[in-house]
């Protein structure tokens, strides 16, 4: 199947829609868990946790408003009927940038967390070529079979964050949360709240797929589930962390979770469950390094013939691949990327909201204006 054909013509349920989004949300507190890296103590966690879904909530309206108003067109063509076909081109590009530096940046954390958790001795080149040449290969097989994988490996990853939050009980110190409320100061909360927020941006997941739906659904239904079911498990991954490592130390780790992970035992008859974890969540690593891949490959669709469409994924990747050495050789730019917060909230409110928000504006206006002429008559 040619690529420029999948990327037109795949249809997707609902369901996979939903598993895809949350899957690929879920994948960062997995694999980095910023909430608890950038909370000052554990104090306010719970809180924190509440505010960013309100910003999150917050950040998303635009592009939930423009998929209400134009159900089952693409962003594309969203784009295209409120400001104009080449003006949609420039934004197309201006999104590929961003899934490109998504991609990136995640690209960094799962190697740094394969090679300081799971396979250290292993070269760098043979790591990030395991990641990426399974996410090269589902781009082009395109969007339907990355639905179909996220149907299969994402039900399987957030049974084993179930599991290990009932199986963490024991361990757990309620007293490392109370009070709810502590000392923290409201901008320090706040900001940790936004980070967090900022962070997700997975309701550009469904704004790219929601026109490939194989039934006319509401795009705010599907936002409003796949929030929720991200909020209930990131609720189920960060408490058990914090209630059992500590806010300091799983705050000193580049993997909480999965240090969380390595301390849950079954009784006292199985142990190592952590591999189960680690085997349950690399398949949805690959799952997000793809999505992005064939995000900004759709994007690039819009701006190009569809027979070019392949060459694009195969060079984007090859650059990517190429940035990703050169960042590694320098251990200081990687982690700056990593860590930096500021990038990307400066990144995720220009991408989510304010772009978005143009459009917004520009659509009120026009048919504001479309009124106007209409009562004149």
């Amino acid at each position: 199947m040619r690529l420029g054909a999948s990327v037109k013509n795949i249809k997707i349920s609902a369901l996979q829609l939903i598993l895809l989004a949350v899957g690929v949300a879920l994948m960062l507190p997995y694999t980095f868990m910023p909430i608890i890296k950038s909370a000052e103590t554990t104090r306010s966690l719970i809180l924190t946790i509440t505010l960013s879904i309100v910003y999150l909530l917050i950040l998303d309206a635009p592009i939930i408003f423009l998929m209400k108003k134009h159900q089952g067109a693409s962003a594309h063509e969203i784009f295209g009927s409120i400001a104009g076909s080449k003006f949609s081109k420039v934004i197309s590009v201006v999104y590929i940038l961003l899934f490109a530096f998504l991609l990136f940046s995640y690209a960094l954390i799962v190697v740094q967390f394969l090679k300081t958790s799971i396979i250290p001795t292993v070269p760098t080149t043979v790591v990030l070529s395991a990641i990426l040449v399974p996410a090269v290969y589902i781009v082009f097989k395109g969007g339907g079979v990355l639905a179909r994988i996220s149907v299969f490996f994402v039900p399987i990853m957030l049974f084993t964050i179930l599991l290990f939050s009932i199986f963490g009980v024991p361990d757990m110190d309620i007293k490392r949360i109370l009070p709810i409320v502590g000392s923290d100061s409201i901008l320090s909360v706040n900001k940790a709240a936004l980070i967090v927020a900022t962070r997700v941006s997975e309701v550009l997941i469904i704004f790219s797929f929601a026109n490939h739906l194989r039934k006319t659904q509401s795009t705010t239904k599907i936002y409003l589930i796949t929030i929720c079911m991200y909020s209930i498990f990131l609720v189920l991954m960060v408490l058990p962390t914090v209630l059992v490592l500590g806010q300091k130390y799983a705050s000193m780790t580049l993997n909480p979770y999965y240090t969380y992970a390595r301390q849950i035992k079954f009784y006292d008859s199985i142990e190592r469950l952590h591999a189960l974890s680690a085997l349950a969540g690399f398949p949805c690593m690959i799952l997000r390094l793809s999505t992005y891949g064939v995000m900004a490959s759709k994007m690039f669709s819009n701006i190009a013939l569809a027979k070019h469409t392949k060459v694009f994924t195969l060079a984007f990747f090859i650059v990517i691949f190429i940035t990703l050495l050169l960042a590694l050789s320098y251990g200081f730019f990687a982690n700056t990327i990593i860590i930096d917060t500021n990038t990307y909230i400066v990144i995720s409110i220009i991408a989510k909201c304010i772009l978005p928000l143009v459009f917004v504006v520009i659509y009120l206006i026009k048919k504001a204006l479309v009124k106007l002429t209409l009562l004149r008559r």
